[in-house]
């Protein structure tokens, strides 16, 4: 699905940031289970590459103050989703 994205954006695919698509993907079965993955990483794809971690930041605190009695597990999961995608700036990899 992503290399699909990747080539209607016309962005070249990297197989190096699998994890990273992996927890986006995570991310989108828990805010938006309702989305298609082809819908939330072209929503994704579509925010100023600056902007991105800041808008899922906020999507998930968003999420936080819609449902405060979240069960643990799933705030460990986007908790960890969070630091995984923090690791990306600008697009460049800063967690090696």
């Amino acid at each position: 699905m992503v290399q699909q994205v990747c080539q209607k954006a016309g962005v070249a695919y990297n197989a190096s940031y699998v994890k990273q698509v992996n927890t986006l993907k995570e991310v989108r079965t828990i805010l938006f289970p309702k989305m298609s993955e082809y819908d939330y990483a072209k929503k994704v794809f579509d925010m100023p590459e600056d902007m991105r971690y800041t808008n899922i930041a906020n999507s998930v605190n968003h999420y936080y103050l819609k449902n405060p009695h979240v069960r643990k597990a799933i705030r460990d999961r986007l908790t960890g989703a969070l630091v995984v995608l923090r690791g990306l700036k600008e697009g460049a990899k800063t967690y090696d």
